[in-house]
């Protein structure tokens, strides 16, 4: 048993950042995923206009409102 070499190390990588890409792929490739903290898409109350409702497509606050009840 010789010294760490450098193809060691390389080697160490590989095997790392396959693990990291199978892990990445496995948690957000999934149908209907939200990370933790993420909104749901909805309507909600718009932040400058109390009386009207915004649609937040889970992404970013659309154009789309509607009077709110």
């Amino acid at each position: 048993m010789g010294a760490f070499s450098v193809w060691h190390l390389l080697i160490l990588l590989v095997v790392l950042a396959i693990v990291v890409v199978i892990v990445k792929s496995s948690s957000s490739g999934r149908p209907g995923y939200q990370p933790p903290n993420a909104i749901a898409p909805g309507w909600y109350p718009d932040l400058t206009d109390p009386a009207i409702l915004r649609w937040f497509d889970c992404h970013q606050w659309t154009n789309h409102t509607q009077p709110r009840r």
